[in-house]
C-alpha cells in the first residue's frame, strides 16, 4: 500500500482555532450602488495603486478638465524661415534590420522642436537628428546656425544652452505614402543657414553724379540805332555841339 495513503489515513482532523477562523475573509459581495458595480475593498485598492505611481508633467488625470483641442496641421509653404530653439530630447530608435530575421539596431537620436512663424501663426516642427557619425555634418549645421559654431570649428555640443537661440532655415514639403495607400505632406528642415550667408547683402553705394548748374550769359542786347530824320533837307548834328557838320560829313 501506499506510504503516502497510509500517512494521511493516520492523520486526524483537527478543528480550525479561533485565530484562524477570524483569518477568514468573507467572501466580497457585489455592490450596484458603489461606483463602477466594485466592492469597496476592490477600489480602495485600485487608488492605493495609482496613488503608488509618480505621475510625471505629461500624464492626465482620470478625472482631469480637458479643453486644449491640439494644434490644426498646417502645411507650411517650402521657403526660408525665421525659426527658435523651443526645446530639445534624446529618444532611441530601430533601424530597419541588415539581415532577414535579424533585428535591427537600436540607436540615439536628438528630436530639436523649433518654431517658425507664418502669416501671425505661430507653427512649431520637430527634426530628427540621428547620432551617427555619418550625420555630424546636420548637427555642425545646426549648431553654426544658431550662432554657436563657425565654420571648421570643433566644439563640445551644449544643449543645455540651444533654448532660445535661432536664426534662419529652409524648410521643404516631404511627400510619403500613408498607412491607408494615400499620399501625403508634411514639413521638414532642409539646412539650417550659416548666419553669414542669410545675411542680406548690402550693395555697394552708387556714386550719384551731381549735375553742375550751367549759367547762361545774358546776351548783349544791341544799342537801339538812331534814325537821323532830315531837316530842311540837312542831316542835324547828332551829338548837338558846335563843329564841322555839314551835308554829308566832316568839312
Amino acid at each position: 500500500m501506499n506510504n503516502d495513503y497510509t500517512q494521511f489515513e493516520n492523520q486526524q482532523y483537527q478543528a480550525p482555532t479561533q485565530t484562524q477562523q477570524q483569518q477568514v475573509t468573507p467572501p466580497q459581495q457585489y455592490n450596484q450602488n458603489q461606483p463602477y458595480g466594485g466592492a469597496p475593498q476592490q477600489q480602495q485598492g485600485y487608488q492605493q495603486q495609482s496613488q503608488g505611481v509618480q505621475a510625471d508633467d505629461d500624464d492626465l488625470d482620470m478625472n482631469g478638465t480637458i479643453e486644449d483641442d491640439g494644434q490644426d496641421f498646417v502645411l507650411l509653404p517650402a521657403g526660408t524661415y525665421s525659426f527658435a530653439v523651443v526645446d530639445f530630447e534624446q529618444t532611441t530608435y530601430q533601424e530597419k534590420p541588415k539581415a532577414q530575421g535579424m533585428p535591427g539596431k537600436v540607436r540615439k537620436r536628438m528630436i530639436v522642436s523649433i518654431q517658425v512663424e507664418h502669416e501671425g501663426q505661430k507653427h512649431t516642427l520637430k527634426d530628427s537628428l540621428a547620432l551617427k557619425k555619418n550625420m555630424e555634418w546636420k548637427f555642425c549645421q545646426l549648431f553654426k546656425g544658431i550662432g554657436d559654431r563657425k565654420k571648421g570649428e570643433r566644439l563640445v555640443m551644449d544643449w543645455n544652452n540651444i533654448r532660445g537661440k535661432g536664426g534662419k532655415v529652409k524648410i521643404k514639403v516631404d511627400s510619403f505614402r500613408g498607412n491607408d495607400g494615400s499620399t501625403k505632406q508634411s514639413n521638414k528642415v532642409d539646412r539650417y543657414l550659416d548666419p553669414a550667408e542669410s545675411a542680406p547683402q548690402q550693395a555697394a553705394p552708387q556714386q550719384t553724379q551731381v549735375q553742375q548748374p550751367t549759367f547762361q550769359q545774358p546776351q548783349q542786347q544791341a544799342a537801339p540805332q538812331q534814325q537821323a530824320t532830315l531837316v530842311n533837307g540837312n542831316v542835324p548834328n547828332p551829338t548837338g555841339q558846335a563843329g564841322n557838320w555839314g551835308n554829308g560829313g566832316f568839312q
